[in-house]
């Protein structure tokens, strides 16, 4: 299982997440979707310990490490077939 527990994250003044928190248990699949600007990818990069954060992150109630990568799915933004179209479409 997935734990998230109160992530937080600036860049500067700029509060890119604030008391972040959700668990994703085995099996699940969960999607990250939004407008520019609202967290996802720091979200995502923050549970790959790509970024230093604030609160906890916990994979099977361990801390996670690059062997649990294979375990994690991630699908990067990539620009649609439908361009035009926002995320409220």
């Amino acid at each position: 299982m997935l734990k998230i527990q109160h992530i937080q994250k600036n860049f500067g003044d700029l509060k890119a997440l604030k008391d972040v928190s959700f668990d994703v248990a085995d099996g699940q699949i969960l999607g990250l979707i939004g407008q520019n600007g609202a967290g996802k990818s720091t979200t995502f990069h923050s549970i790959l310990n790509f970024l230093n954060y604030e609160g906890t992150i916990t994979w099977n109630d361990q801390p996670i490490t690059e062997s649990v990568f294979d375990e994690i799915g991630y699908l990067p933004e990539e620009r649609s077939l439908m361009p035009k179209l926002t995320i409220e479409q």
